[in-house]
């Protein structure tokens, strides 16, 4: 087994402390928060991406698409509808079931499950094809099943989920790739690789800072509860990816990327969905951060076991 350097846990062993830090100094994060927004972030990621992206070495497989269909049936459909009925039988306030039931209702993360899957040897391939099929997928899904789900007068409008795709996305990752045409510009998507990292962590500090308000409100047990239901949620999604990865014998690097990208959600979307339906701020805002945190600890932590275990398979 070849030797794994510090940096190849960057991610593992930076989320700990950045979380610690976002805690203790929550003016940090609030004070970049200020300066430009996460989503600044995510398209920073996809333009490195795109510089560092290889066709060559990325054969298109048709497993993906059956994968991709996959992750829109059970994590983007049946999922928020399961977790609507479960959590209905539950005392949790209101907001908070809002909450779960519109992040369980999104698309795979725009940005930390490429960074997490990439970082342990997952295909860039299926990370940007589960990245771009389910967020075009949601376009159809959001509208349709929120209100049916959170009341006929909730509006999801489809062109801003659109723009955003192609904003954070498309373009970014369409102008590094274009880049790596001009010979003088090859060498650096290299010198940047590391980068989409640092942008995680900070996507990651300026989100907790800006919730610490919120959660100072909150008792001990309600937040270990809380955030126990968004762990199980995604465990839930993890056991559900790795079903499909035992029926159809996928090769270890697009077996990772479908557990850690179909497991995980994108918050930005869900964040502007809460704004569209009124629930913008509260415990329906908490609960969709309380899945973020968890999903990326997790993820982060355990993603050379996920791969161990892929292997042995």
């Amino acid at each position: 087994m070849p030797k794994q350097s510090v940096s190849d846990h960057s991610l593992s062993l930076g989320l700990p402390l950045t979380m610690m830090l976002s805690w203790l100094f929550p003016e940090l994060g609030m004070g970049l928060a200020s300066q430009f927004s996460s989503f600044y972030c995510i398209i920073a990621i996809f333009f490195i991406t795109g510089l560092n992206f290889n066709p060559g070495n990325c054969p298109l497989d048709r497993k993906l698409f059956w994968a991709c269909f996959w992750v829109v049936l059970t994590s983007m459909i049946c999922c928020p509808i399961l977790v609507y009925h479960t959590l209905d039988w539950t005392d949790h306030a209101e907001q908070l079931k809002v909450g779960w039931v519109v992040i369980c209702s999104m698309p795979t993360t725009l940005s930390s499950g490429l960074v997490i899957a990439c970082s342990a040897g997952g295909s860039m391939l299926w990370c940007l094809g589960f990245i771009v099929l389910t967020n075009t997928c949601a376009i159809l899904t959001l509208p349709l099943l929120l209100p049916q789900l959170l009341g006929e007068g909730v509006s999801i409008l489809p062109f801003e989920l659109l723009t955003k795709l192609l904003e954070a996305v498309i373009l970014p990752f369409g102008l590094g790739w274009c880049l790596t045409k001009i010979p003088h510009c090859r060498n650096i998507g290299t010198t940047l690789k590391k980068w989409p990292t640092y942008f995680v962590l900070l996507v990651v500090m300026m989100s907790m800072s800006s919730s610490k308000d919120q959660l100072d409100g909150l008792s001990l047990d309600s937040i270990w509860t809380i955030c126990l239901i968004s762990l199980s949620i995604h465990l839930l999604l993890m056991f559900v990816m790795f079903i499909f990865v035992k029926i159809t014998a996928l090769a270890n690097d697009s077996a990772l990327s479908l557990l850690i990208c179909g497991s995980q959600k994108t918050l930005p979307v869900a964040l502007s969905v809460l704004s569209f339906i009124g629930e913008d701020s509260g415990l329906a805002v908490l609960a969709c951060l309380s899945f973020h945190l968890c999903q990326l600890s997790f993820d982060a932590l355990f993603v050379n076991s996920l791969k161990r275990l892929i292997t042995s398979l």
